[in-house]
């Protein structure tokens, strides 16, 4: 699921702080999702992030956990998609391996 990360070199420096541009991952950007405790750093972004509470070392947390089923969906669909797109009649398409 994870299939792209990022440094320092793939930020830009904006008033004194470093701002993460998700466009250097090259991707389309609807499919990206940007997990973080703060949405700061990803201001061009915004609507990318979710936003989890800071973790604390509480070894009953779950918020991660908690957001694996939508994590799934997004990646089912953003694959359904990609399928549908390829295909010029959609419904005749099979499976490429």
């Amino acid at each position: 699921m994870i299939a792209g990360c990022w440094g320092r070199e793939n930020t830009l420096l904006s008033n004194g702080k470093y701002i993460k541009d998700l466009s250097y991952l090259n991707r389309p950007i609807g499919e990206v999702v940007y997990i973080d405790f703060t949405d700061e750093v990803v201001e061009y972004h915004k609507d990318n992030c979710i936003k989890l509470r800071l973790f604390d070392g509480d070894v009953d947390d779950r918020e991660l956990i908690d957001i694996i089923p939508f994590l799934e969906r997004k990646l089912f669909f953003n694959f359904f998609s990609f399928f549908y797109r390829s295909c010029e009649i959609p419904w005749r398409c099979k499976v490429r391996n």
